[in-house]
């Protein structure tokens, strides 16, 4: 109705009732429940109804970068972390505005060699998420296919084609 989304990271160590375990992380509905037990999950925690979902596999996310031309994004300081090597490359990406393969797009969602923990990581998984969505928004016409055969293997949702392709028109000329 509002011609809005919002991305919105729960950090995985918040404790959350999860119906038939107790108190747990918050990470640990997923686990339990799949993608039904994080949105009741979220809901509990955060008094909302979650109307559909997204579910991003970041192991496949590098493809779809890299469907959509790479990312640009606005790095606050160098990470240089071999923790998050997972392709066989070593990915230094340096501090400032950086336009990232997809390869280097997840280490920049994975790290959390941060002060913070885990906050930095998940607001660095929004700006990745956000870039991509812009990249799609104002791809040509002749990369949409390929772009949507990425994204079938990185991304499950309860939305269907006409669903996706009614929000993708509704989105395209909001902010």
């Amino acid at each position: 109705k509002e011609h809005k989304v919002t991305l919105l990271s729960s950090p995985r160590d918040t404790k959350s009732d999860i119906p038939g375990y107790g108190t747990q992380k918050f990470n640990a509905a997923y686990a339990f429940n799949g993608p039904a037990g994080a949105i009741e999950a979220a809901e509990d925690l955060l008094d909302i109804e979650i109307t559909h979902y997204a579910e991003v596999s970041f192991n496949d996310l590098a493809n779809l970068v890299d469907a959509v031309g790479g990312v640009t994004v606005e790095n606050e300081s160098k990470i240089d972390n071999k923790k998050c090597d997972w392709d066989g490359n070593h990915y230094v990406i340096e501090e400032g505005t950086q336009h990232l393969s997809g390869g280097a797009a997840l280490t920049f969602a994975r790290n959390r060699d941060y002060p913070d923990g885990d906050f930095t990581r998940q607001k660095h998984q929004r700006m990745v998420i956000e870039a991509i969505a812009n990249e799609v928004l104002n791809a040509p016409l002749t990369s949409i296919p390929g772009i949507i055969e990425a994204a079938i293997d990185c991304v499950v949702t309860d939305l269907d084609v006409m669903d996706i392709i009614g929000l993708a028109q509704n989105f395209a000329n909001a902010d």
